[in-house]
């Protein structure tokens, strides 16, 4: 599961919507493939760090395909320039110990927007999902990425 939310003291406004009915009318769409990013680097969410909490991050799917999506995002400007990645887990890993089992399964793992990536990303244990005080890990982390 992946939870994504701007950081605590970051403000977002929602764009209006109308709520009086729905139409079938299409939004524009963009024409070429490469605009879409100059449209995203001009939104609001995109100006704004955003934490990213990864549950279940020690496990195979968290580093064959959460993580390397993420990195696929940031390399494509879809992410904000400033995005926390808080993995949690049961395992017992470091933020060190969890880096090094993501580098080998991120695209061009090696390279330096593949570092920066991974020193956006930490980890915080607990013993249960279901324990509520285990989460305060998380607290902590994002705390100091915040």
């Amino acid at each position: 599961s992946i939870i994504m939310a701007p950081n605590s003291n970051a403000r977002v406004s929602a764009p209006a919507m109308a709520t009086d009915s729905f139409s079938d009318e299409r939004p524009e769409v963009v024409g070429q493939e490469d605009d879409i990013f100059s449209v995203v680097s001009q939104e609001m969410w995109h100006t704004v760090p955003l934490s990213i909490v990864v549950l279940g991050a020690s496990g195979d799917l968290a580093k064959k395909k959460i993580y390397p999506s993420l990195l696929s995002l940031r390399r494509a400007g879809l992410l904000p320039a400033h995005t926390a990645v808080v993995g949690f887990g049961r395992s017992p890993l470091s933020d060190e110990d969890l880096r090094a089992r993501l580098r080998p399964h991120l695209p061009d793992g090696e390279d330096d927007d593949a570092a920066e990536f991974l020193s956006a990303c930490t980890y915080a244990r607990g013993s249960s999902y279901e324990d509520a005080d285990a989460f305060g890990g998380v607290s902590e982390a994002l705390a100091r990425e915040g």
